[in-house]
């Protein structure tokens, strides 16, 4: 009976992780109508190309240290209450210590500001996906693989090609889906912020397309 109930309680939470959110920032980048801070320089691009959001880091980390520790505002978000953050990504290359692409929620300032403190969300080509958070340094938090967790069965998957996720607060967990599949569903603490973006520190190429926000 214990275990029925458990089921039940985690497909209630799964099913409704973002079921009673409304949307509060949508953009398709045809344009750049949100304002997003561009960037074209020697050691980053940021941009709107063909209609995606594109981030790229020229150099290998070990031959430019620098991060671009980019961050976007967004009206009315409030990352200490339930979210979700759904988005379509694709990766174009990749050259690094490991190939992966990044998402981060909560607040970035400066790395070395005390008051910076967000997760990041980090997607490998292996397959990985990561949950890490930045306080005053690194904490590697939770990986999982591409394994739906409702299922048990294996997804396939492909970093270089587009694929939907949706990261989701929900009642104190974290929970992550790729291409409508659950794939990682652990405990976290809310933190406060009204922030999105990446630390783009690896040297890669990758789009984001389709960008909806619920809250």
């Amino acid at each position: 009976m214990k275990k029925l109930i458990l089921v039940f309680s985690f497909l209630i939470l799964t099913v409704t992780a973002s079921g009673q959110l409304k949307e509060i920032f949508r953009d398709d980048f045809n344009d750049n109508h949100n304002k997003w801070k561009f960037y074209d320089g020697d050691e980053f691009f940021v941009g709107i190309v063909k209609g995606k959001l594109h981030f790229e880091k020229f150099d290998k980390n070990k031959v430019n240290n620098g991060c671009l520790w980019y961050i976007k505002k967004i009206p009315d978000f409030d990352t200490m209450n339930d979210f979700s953050i759904a988005f379509e990504a694709k990766l174009i290359k990749a050259n690094d210590v490991y190939k992966a692409m990044e998402i981060m929620w909560g607040t970035n300032r400066d790395p070395k500001d005390s008051l910076s403190n967000f997760y990041q969300v980090e997607i490998r080509t292996t397959g990985e996906i990561k949950l890490n958070h930045f306080h005053k340094g690194w904490a590697y938090l939770f990986t999982a693989g591409m394994t739906d967790l409702t299922t048990g069965r294996p997804i396939t998957f492909n970093a270089y090609k587009p694929n939907n996720y949706e990261i989701c607060q929900k009642d104190g967990h974290c929970l992550i889906y790729v291409n409508k599949h659950l794939i990682m569903n652990e405990e976290i603490n809310a933190i406060y912020g009204n922030m999105i973006g990446n630390t783009q520190c690896l040297r890669s190429s990758w789009d984001m397309d389709d960008l909806v926000i619920k809250q």
